[in-house]
Order: C-alpha cells, then sequence, then structure tokens
C-alpha cells in the first residue's frame, strides 16, 4: 500500500494548504518509491527491505517482515537492504546464501554481502 493510500483519509485540516502540501509530500514519497523499486528490479534484484531490527548483522539472517517488494527469493538471488531515501552509501546488496529453517512466520534467509554489478 503506497503512504498516499495509507494515509489520505488523514489529511482534515480547517487549511486548505496543509492538505494540499500533505498530498503532494505522499504523492512524491510515492513517486520516489516506485522509481527505485523499478531500477532494483531492471538491475536483477528480487527483493528490497528495510535495513532494520529484521536484518540480524551478526548472523547476516533477514526475517522478511516489511519488504518493500519481493518477486519471490531463492538461493542466489540479491536484495537490496535500505530505503529510497538513504543516500547510496547506505544501501546494502546481499545476496542469498541459504534459506533458514523456521516453524512459522515470514521468509528467513541467510545472506553476504556483494557490490553491486557481482
Amino acid at each position: 500500500m503506497s503512504a498516499y493510500e495509507k494515509y489520505k483519509d488523514c489529511m482534515k485540516s480547517n487549511n486548505s494548504g496543509d492538505v494540499g502540501l500533505w498530498h503532494d509530500i505522499l504523492k512524491n514519497s510515492d513517486r520516489k518509491e516506485k522509481a527505485w523499486v523499478e531500477k532494483l528490479r531492471s538491475q536483477g534484484f528480487k527483493a528490497a527491505h528495510p535495513d532494520d531490527g529484521w536484518v540480524d548483522d551478526e548472523k547476516n539472517i533477514i526475517t522478511m517482515m516489511y519488504p518493500k517488494f519481493n518477486d519471490g527469493l531463492g538461493v542466489g538471488d540479491t536484495i537490496m537492504l535500505g530505503h529510497y531515501s538513504y543516500s547510496p552509501e547506505k544501501l546494502r546488496p546481499v545476496r542469498i546464501v541459504a534459506e533458514v529453517p523456521r516453524l512459522y512466520g515470514s521468509d528467513k534467509w541467510k545472506f553476504e554481502d556483494i557490490e553491486v554489478g557481482e
């Protein structure tokens, strides 16, 4: 769900300028995220996920809890960790090296860091 769709019903104010500004901010954010996802897909990434608490940096394991997109993952596929608003040096491309067994819940994957273009 886009940011605009998620928050459009919250855009109520006596000041129409506030509503218009909020609308423009959300629409602009949606456009930037969509362009980022399209770029990642064109580069061969199968998913993008925030580099957050669902990424275990000590064990190199990700739980795909809040992906920005997930086109279906398997060993050898690449994921971009980060967010469209991050500077390029904060983005973290990784490659899946194994599926992590789980009893329930979201997909878990062991990964290795890679350089873009590998």
